[in-house]
């Protein structure tokens, strides 16, 4: 689990890859995760309103992962109230619709 294990001050968790250069796109080729992993990444776990993350680079998308991860070991199979303060009606609702696809199935 690359992002679980990734710490940014210990480089032998890195394995070889610069997140501040490497673009998510790229991570995202690296392992070589389809469309949908990388939709359902992107939008439902690091909380990205538009693809334009792809291009940037990936620790921050590392850190969106590992706090939702952290998020999640904590408080469990819900978001945290708090999550939601941060976000417009729309990132709500993406995340409302991001859900209830998820459990659905």
């Amino acid at each position: 689990m690359y992002v679980q294990d990734y710490e940014v001050d210990k480089p032998t968790t890195h394995k070889g890859y610069d997140l501040n250069k490497l673009t998510a796109k790229e991570l995202f080729d690296k392992f070589g995760l389809e469309k949908g992993t990388i939709d359902f990444i992107g939008h439902a776990l690091a909380l990205y309103d538009s693809d334009f993350y792809l291009s940037q680079p990936a620790l921050e998308l590392v850190d969106r992962c590992k706090l939702y991860g952290e998020s999640l070991a904590r408080y469990g199979l819900s978001i945290p109230e708090v999550v939601f303060c941060f976000l417009s009606s729309e990132q709500i609702r993406q995340v409302a619709v991001s859900l209830s696809v998820i459990w659905s199935r």
